[in-house]
């Protein structure tokens, strides 16, 4: 027998009322996956890492591009803006890579931005959060969790001094 819409909005408004805000926001997905506490973490983790290195990458490409594109109106940061809005990560790391002379540094960055992009896509596409690797090791892990944070952090320092000894951008 099928639900009625009235006790389906009584039912969420019960449910919804008795949680925090934090357990709000995974509510949906934890009742229809049955997703525990860990796979959360891990998706939370991946999420923010995501969020932060786009907006990192985006920030040297703008950089990098600055007096190379202009809008009809002379604004190169509106240009660059529009342009970079347009790309999704694994856009920007191709952009960003092929816009730079080569270098080890440049291509492990490009490699470990790739790398993490695949786990985001592995996540947000449905593959059981258990089976999601890094170095062989499940993203759950807070060691890998870590060392992720800590190959990020290399990479970007290691990417940034390559950039500055080419004058690619400004200190």
């Amino acid at each position: 027998m099928s639900k009625s819409e009235s006790e389906i909005n009584n039912k969420l408004k019960e449910d919804l009322s008795s949680l925090n805000d934090q357990e709000l926001e995974v509510y949906f997905v934890k009742k229809a996956y049955k997703l525990t506490e860990e796979d959360i973490s891990a998706s939370q983790f991946i999420f923010w890492l995501i969020y932060y290195m786009e907006r990192r990458l985006t920030d040297l490409m703008k950089d990098n591009l600055k007096g190379f594109i202009k809008c009809s109106d002379g604004s190169a940061q509106k240009a660059t803006d529009l342009i970079l809005d347009e790309l999704h990560l694994s856009g920007k790391v191709r952009a960003f890579e092929k816009s730079l002379p080569p270098s080890k540094e440049l291509k492990r960055f490009c490699d470990y931005y790739m790398k993490v992009n695949d786990i985001r896509n592995q996540l947000f596409h449905n593959k059981a959060i258990s089976t999601i690797l890094y170095r062989d090791k499940s993203v759950k892990n807070r060691t890998i969790k870590e060392i992720m944070i800590k190959d990020l952090f290399v990479r970007l320092n290691a990417c940034a001094v390559k950039l500055k000894e080419q004058n690619q951008i400004k200190s």
